[in-house]
């Protein structure tokens, strides 16, 4: 991998820097010098700085990012959306992760902004569809109302045809009252 690659790349340059000074990787480890305890005491200090800074590289280079990845990750967990982007520029999979990370990040605030878009449009609708609801009970009330004096109207007009009926028959009573004594 990337990752694998670019450490194995510190630890060589690393152990060039640190043998280099003793002219030669051969010559640093002659087995006549191991008889001399001030060169196995060189040795010691090499392998020794050799560790420490080879952990200091991969505390910086490996773990920090890796650590700020799981902090952004664990905030988007706790619907933190404020987080802030990662800016790794590796060019190994640590940075793969931090640029998946940020394209979550955007993905997650891009949802985020819809739904809240979304819930904004059903308000508005929510409430044409009341005054729409308001309208259509006034209109119906209006309806029934009329409806109401129609049929009031309706039985009034009955009565009056049946009293015109009335009327009309008293007349032709009369008439063929005056007809017959006449």
């Amino acid at each position: 991998t990337k990752l694998w690659q670019k450490i194995c790349s510190i630890i060589a340059g690393i152990g060039f820097i640190l043998f280099g000074t003793y002219g030669s990787f051969n010559h640093a480890f002659d087995l006549k010098d191991f008889n001399n305890m001030a060169a196995l005491d060189n040795l010691k200090v090499i392998v020794i700085l050799f560790v420490v800074v080879t952990t200091v590289l991969i505390l910086t280079q490996v773990i920090k990012p890796i650590a700020k990845v799981t902090a952004s990750i664990n905030q988007l967990a706790d619907r933190n959306l404020q987080v802030n982007r990662l800016s790794i520029k590796n060019k190994d999979e640590i940075g793969d992760l931090a640029s998946s990370n940020n394209m979550l990040i955007d993905s997650m605030r891009s949802i985020v902004g819809d739904l809240e878009t979304s819930s904004q449009t059903m308000d508005t609708l929510t409430e044409n569809m009341k005054a729409n609801a308001n309208t259509v009970t006034e209109s119906m009330s209006g309806i029934a109302s009329a409806v109401g004096e129609i049929t009031e109207n309706a039985g009034n007009q009955s009565s009056n045809v049946d009293r015109t009926i009335n009327e009309i028959q008293n007349l032709q009573d009369i008439v063929s009252m005056n007809e017959t004594t006449s």
